[in-house]
Order: C-alpha cells, then sequence, then structure tokens
C-alpha cells in the first residue's frame, strides 16, 4: 500500500507530460527479478493484518535495509531508463537515515 500513492503520482505526472500508460508495458528492464525481491522482503518484514505471521524487530529491519540494497541494485543497472536515477534516490536516502535512527522511526509499531 505504501507504494500505491507514488505509483499514482508517477502515473498521473507522465500522462500530464504527455506519456501513454501503454509505454509502460515497452520497458525492458535489466534484472526485474529485482524489483519484485525488494518488494517481496517489504511484504515478509511488515505483513499487514490479515497475513499468518509476525516478523520481529530486529529481522524486519534487515529485511527492509536488505529491501533498499536490492532496489538501489535494481535502479544501477536500470539507470538508463528515464526516472530512475531520480528514483534511486529515495532508497538511498532512506539507508543514511536509517544509518542514524532506528526503525521505529519509519514504521508504526503494533502491539
Amino acid at each position: 500500500m505504501a507504494l500505491a500513492l507514488p505509483v499514482l503520482m508517477a502515473v498521473v505526472a507522465g500522462l500530464a507530460l504527455g506519456g501513454r500508460v501503454g509505454n509502460l508495458a515497452r520497458l525492458e528492464l535489466r534484472a526485474p527479478w529485482l524489483f519484485f525481491s525488494a518488494i517481496g522482503l517489504q511484504v515478509i518484514a511488515f505483513p499487514v493484518g490479515f497475513m499468518p505471521w509476525r516478523t520481529g524487530t530486529t529481522a524486519a529491519s534487515a529485511l527492509w535495509l536488505a529491501s533498499f540494497v536490492l532496489l538501489i541494485l535494481a535502479a544501477v543497472l536500470n539507470r538508463r531508463i528515464a526516472g530512475v536515477p531520480l528514483v534511486a534516490g529515495w532508497p538511498s536516502a532512506a539507508l543514511a537515515r536509517r544509518s542514524n535512527c532506528s526503525l521505529s522511526d519509519f514504521v508504526a509499531t503494533r502491539d
């Protein structure tokens, strides 16, 4: 769900700049499995209420950091696609912030 707003904003911005949603189908991503793996790690780290597992804080933190490393690697491999270098700054900044504070600064805690 956290990715829904940025994706929606990106689609709206692309349409406003004269792009077409159908052009997304023609993108040739290098190592797309890195993107999917990163999302999978975040789902494991932070399951929503109906999922049958809970992840401890230490494990969630490690999985979260690993997902950002995968996203940065995917961005480096796809840096020639317009906008990817800009998006790559977000996980890089998150990793830098993570080195200065705890995971609870970014994630709402559950009881």
